[in-house]
C-alpha cells in the first residue's frame, strides 16, 4: 500500500473523528507502518519478543493519543519519536536491571555470570557490535537513516533538531562508527 504525505494525512483526520469508537481508519495506519515499525524497535533492542511487545504498546500510545497529534509534523515524524521515545525506556530498563544483577552476583562473589537479557542483546556481527558501543543519540540516528531510510530532513523532525544539526550529528556518528568497525 503506497500512500502519499496527503493520504496519511487524509487517514489521520479520519482516525481523529472516529476515535475513539471507530477503528477503521487506524487499522489501516497500523497494517502500513507496524512493519516499520517492529523493524526499528528490533534494531533498537536486538531481541524479537521485546520489538513485538514495544511495537503493541507503541500502537496503544498512538491510539490513545491521536487526538492530541496537531499535524505540526509528519504522522511518520511523530510516531518514530514515540517509538524512540519506547526503545530508550525498555532499554534503559534493561540495562538497569543487568547493572542491580551484575552487582548482586559480585557482592555474591559469583564472577562471569550475565544477564540473559543481556545475552539476548549480544550482538553476532561487527555492524551491530559497533551500533552496540555508540553513544544512543548516534546509534538512533544510523537507525532512522539506514535501517528505516530516513531522509535527514524527516531524521531532523523526528528528533526534533534543525537541519544542519542532524546533518553533522549524522556524518559524526558516520564517522565513529567507521573507527569502531576498523578497530574490531
Amino acid at each position: 500500500m503506497d500512500l502519499t504525505s496527503n493520504d496519511i494525512e487524509l487517514l489521520v483526520q479520519k482516525c481523529q473523528t472516529e476515535s475513539p469508537f471507530g477503528t477503521s481508519a487506524f487499522k489501516e495506519l497500523v497494517l502500513l507502518f507496524q512493519p516499520s515499525i517492529h523493524r526499528f524497535c528490533f534494531n533498537y533492542i536486538k531481541n524479537d519478543n521485546d520489538a513485538e511487545e514495544l511495537t503493541q504498546n507503541i500502537f496503544i500510545k498512538v491510539f490513545h493519543n491521536i487526538k492530541n497529534f496537531k499535524g505540526e509534523s509528519k504522522f511518520k515524524t511523530w510516531l518514530y519519536r514515540i517509538a524512540i521515545n519506547q526503545c530508550a525506556d525498555l532499554y534503559n530498563k534493561k540495562k538497569k536491571q543487568a547493572k542491580i544483577k551484575q552487582d548482586m552476583f559480585a557482592q555474591r562473589g559469583e564472577i562471569g555470570i550475565k544477564d540473559n537479557h543481556e545475552n539476548s542483546l549480544a550482538l553476532t556481527d561487527n555492524i551491530d557490535k559497533c551500533l552496540n558501543q555508540m553513544p544512543q543519540d548516534q546509534k538512533e540516528i544510523l537507525i532512522l537513516r539506514f535501517f528505516e531510510g530516513l531522509k535527514v530532513k524527516e531524521i531532523s523532525e523526528t528528533l526534533d533538531i534543525s537541519l544542519s544539526a542532524a546533518k553533522m550529528r549524522l556524518s559524526r556518528a558516520v564517522e565513529h562508527f567507521k573507527i569502531l568497525y576498523d578497530d574490531s
